[in-house]
């Protein structure tokens, strides 16, 4: 598992915007997974950690963040008169997915291997497509998306939904994406995945070129 937290000594406090962590006790602080620039997500990310790193519950569903978008399609907030309600409640959000995996002091749960439960094949297709995107294709600054970044990247997700077949196969898919995609902050790329990405290179590479 990748290292997203920091232990430091109470008496050195770093200034959150130096650092973009937060800071859940004197000599405990935590990387969420993406880079919070906005005052008001940082303080809902915090309060969605805090509100879960206590539960005893495994991973919440990738529905979850679908569910959360369709709610938040039938409120009107991507309407750009809601940005301050719709900031929070990503930060909140995004914060308890994350604080649903990790153990008290701030480090992944053992018995987690994944940022989400995938029930469906739609979600286990896209979560893996975001974590070969992240390990495999992105630059190391595309896998940093900041906090005005994925509101415009779940804004997309609505604009496009409209014209989308087969919805709720498309959202399920689509959300468990970017989920996999920010699971590559706490979960490392497993050897599973490596020879399975390595598998699909070689039966491709046979379909190009069979020789």
């Amino acid at each position: 598992m990748l290292n997203h937290l920091r232990t430091i000594n109470s008496s050195t406090i770093v200034p959150l915007a130096a650092t973009n962590t937060l800071q859940l006790t004197e000599t405990l602080q935590i990387t969420p997974l993406f880079d919070i620039q906005h005052e008001d997500v940082t303080h809902a990310y915090y309060e969605g950690l805090q509100s879960r790193l206590q539960a005893i519950q495994g991973p919440f569903a990738a529905s979850h963040l679908v569910n959360f978008l369709h709610s938040a399609i039938e409120g009107d907030w991507f309407d750009k008169r809601h940005e301050t309600q719709l900031r929070r409640s990503i930060g909140f959000l995004f914060g308890e997915i994350h604080g649903q995996v990790l153990t008290p002091n701030g480090t992944c749960r053992p018995d987690m291997t994944t940022l989400v439960t995938l029930n469906q094949k739609d979600e286990q297709r896209g979560y893996r497509a975001g974590r070969l995107w992240f390990f495999y294709e992105a630059t190391p600054a595309e896998r940093v998306l900041t906090d005005d970044e994925l509101l415009k990247r779940l804004r997309e997700y609505v604009v496009d939904s409209v014209m989308w077949n087969d919805s709720e196969g498309v959202w399920s898919y689509t959300a468990a994406c970017l989920l996999g995609e920010l699971s590559g902050h706490l979960f490392s790329l497993t050897p599973q995945e490596q020879q399975a990405r390595e598998a699909e290179y070689r039966y491709w590479r046979e379909k190009v070129d069979p020789q």
